[in-house]
């Protein structure tokens, strides 16, 4: 090695520092780069596509430029370097960095853009996390950029990019720090005998449903077990904090009526916090947290209040304590807001303090899906019951939903995208609950799944089937979506034309499927 190697290889390391002293209280440093070097860049990949400045960057530090123009025939550019696995593994980590732009076009779409991000893979799936946008010529801004990364991740890149705009970016100060996390639980949570059977299945309600409705559900359908969404009112407006209240009164309002038709009619509620407090939501319900320590504040106070009112009451299956929660836009600051993980534990024993029995349901960001839980940690809070939502693939759940769920006449099974979706495919999405159900001893619950009525052909009943059959083989309550709401996922419902009013009737295949697997509570309860 040249002496000028050895030079550059010194500096690049003291200034690619990678290190575990605490920079401020709850942090600690995994990585940071100043780029003061010229050889900053060393051992990332295609580090050659990338202008190392010594003394451009935030306040005299050095920078990385990267540079598009319309002439490029590329029109990408990364330059990352692989993360140590083992320094990085099972582990909840901010991205952070700063980031200057000349005449960045704008993106066609929302991802498109400069790009500080974390590209995480595991066994299950790759997640690209970056920052949020920002186009045209802009000062020095930071950015941050959370992430969970997997127990088992087999490959972590840190990327610095250009992506399908033209312009100039400037990265200045880059590091990621540690932050903090849940510790394992210590107490009788997983105590318990694994549940080998689903004790409880019924449906999702409509929110305008009557007495009759409610008992035909349980005494001809045979559901057990309904989960009661307190949901919006609103659409997308703001709302005041006295708004809200007013509006969580009158949900309550609802749910002690379903508390009385559920104890004449011999059925179990699960009360599901649909709209969370300062929370936006989409056209589908999800709840994207805001990051202010008021919106941790109230979420405790709504379930404090919720277990006051509720405390002892025997036809309450469990609190669950958002809907389907996004926690993407996060930043830890070390007095800060807590992400959704810690904030669930928070919560959780804040209800505790009043309710020590009522069991508490905890769905994993992002949306409830079953890949959320190969980074959740189990809090240390007593009978606690971990649920997630699925839809999967949404080419066949979901399509003709909307715009950004475009009809494809999809079928199941089949395949799609090179994948082949049947059964065995369904299995392997649902794993990473199996495998977090095992390891921590945990019951689950499926609080939402089902398939949009226009799928074609036998699609729907194929794959209602298939879903409750691995839900039952793995012990899973669940409550299927939904009973008299809206009438796209409605089985008592026909019509094949997306997007268009069904017409009710008395039967479908899909209602018939539904029904087959309801009757094993007949069947447990004659037992």
């Amino acid at each position: 090695m040249s002496f000028r190697s050895i030079v550059l290889s010194f500096l690049a390391s003291a200034s690619a520092i990678l290190l575990s002293t605490a920079v401020s209280a709850g942090e600690k440093m995994l990585y940071q780069n100043d780029f003061t070097s010229p050889g900053a860049l060393a051992g990332w990949i295609n580090a050659g596509s990338a202008a190392v400045l010594p003394h451009d960057g935030i306040d005299g530090s050095g920078c990385v430029r990267l540079t598009l123009t319309p002439e490029d025939k590329q029109k990408m550019i990364h330059v990352y370097r692989n993360m140590e696995i083992d320094r990085f593994a099972g582990r909840a980590v901010q991205l952070e960095g700063w980031i200057r732009g000349e005449n960045v076009s704008t993106g066609s779409k929302a991802i498109f853009g400069p790009k500080l991000m974390l590209a995480i893979t595991d066994k299950n799936q790759t997640v690209w996390l970056d920052q949020p946008k920002l186009y045209g010529t802009f000062p020095w801004t930071k950015f941050q950029v959370f992430a969970r990364i997997p127990a088992e991740p087999k490959q972590i890149k840190l990327v610095l990019g250009l992506e399908n705009v033209t312009g100039t970016v400037f990265f200045s100060r880059v590091k990621i720090v540690e932050v903090p996390q849940v510790a394992p639980p210590k107490s009788d949570a997983g105590k318990a005998a694994l549940q080998q059977t689903p004790a409880y299945r019924g449906t999702m309600l409509g929110t305008r449903l009557k007495e009759e409705d409610l008992r035909e559900l349980a005494e001809t359908w045979g559901a057990n077990l309904v989960r009661f969404q307190m949901v919006r009112t609103w659409g997308n407006k703001p709302v005041s904090e006295a708004e809200y209240d007013q509006w969580l009164d009158l949900q309550l309002e609802r749910l002690d009526q379903m508390l009385v038709w559920a104890k004449k009619y011999g059925f179990k509620v699960v009360v599901d916090l649909h709209s969370g407090p300062f929370m936006d939501q989409n056209a589908l319900a999800h709840n994207r947290l805001i990051w202010n320590r008021r919106m941790n504040d109230k979420m405790v106070e709504v379930w404090q209040k919720i277990a006051r009112r509720y405390k002892g009451t025997p036809e309450i299956y469990g609190y669950d304590l958002l809907n389907e929660p996004r926690e993407d836009g996060y930043v830890f600051e070390s007095d800060g807001p807590l992400d959704w993980n810690r904030l669930t534990e928070r919560v959780a024993k804040a209800i505790r303090e009043i309710d020590p029995e009522t069991p508490i349901i905890i769905e994993p960001a992002p949306w409830g899906k079953p890949v959320g839980l190969t980074t959740f940690q189990p809090i240390d809070v007593p009978n606690v019951i971990y649920s997630i939502h699925f839809y999967t693939p949404h080419d066949i759940t979901h399509q003709g939903v909307s715009e950004g769920e475009p009809y494809t006449g999809a079928s199941y099974p089949s395949e799609i995208k090179g994948v082949k979706w049947d059964k065995e495919q369904l299995r392997k999405m649902l794993l990473p609950a199996r495998e977090f159900q095992l390891k921590w001893n945990v019951p689950i619950f499926v609080g939402e799944f089902g398939c949009i009525r226009w799928a074609p052909g036998d699609t729907g009943p194929n794959y209602l089937r298939d879903c409750i059959d691995l839900f039952e083989e793995f012990g899973w309550d669940w409550t299927f979506h939904a009973y008299r709401e809206w009438d796209g996922w409605s089985v008592e419902h026909e019509g094949s034309e997306p997007g268009k009013p069904g017409k009710f009737v008395d039967s479908t295949p899909r209602k018939t499927v539904l029904l087959e697997a309801l009757r094993r509570n007949r069947i447990k309860k004659s037992e």
